[in-house]
């Protein structure tokens, strides 16, 4: 279920593949993984700008924001 907002990123639908995504969070308490978290952001800047995916990165757990591979 997961993968259904990359292919939708990849089709460029992006705003559909973000409301995709913000349902599976909400309606069917999907945890994120590290790599749903960039799906989000990438989306969140290509729909609303950079300010709103940076203000959506620093609402992240630590976990989702560090490098750890």
């Amino acid at each position: 279920m997961a993968s259904i907002p990359r292919r939708m990123l990849k089709t460029q639908h992006y705003r559909q593949a973000l409301e995709i995504s913000e349902r599976m969070v909400i309606d069917i308490k999907y945890e994120l993984s590290d790599s749903d978290y960039a799906v989000a952001i990438d989306l969140m800047t290509k729909v609303f700008g950079i300010d709103a995916a940076k203000h959506c990165f620093e609402g992240l757990p630590l976990a989702a924001k560090t490098n750890d591979g």
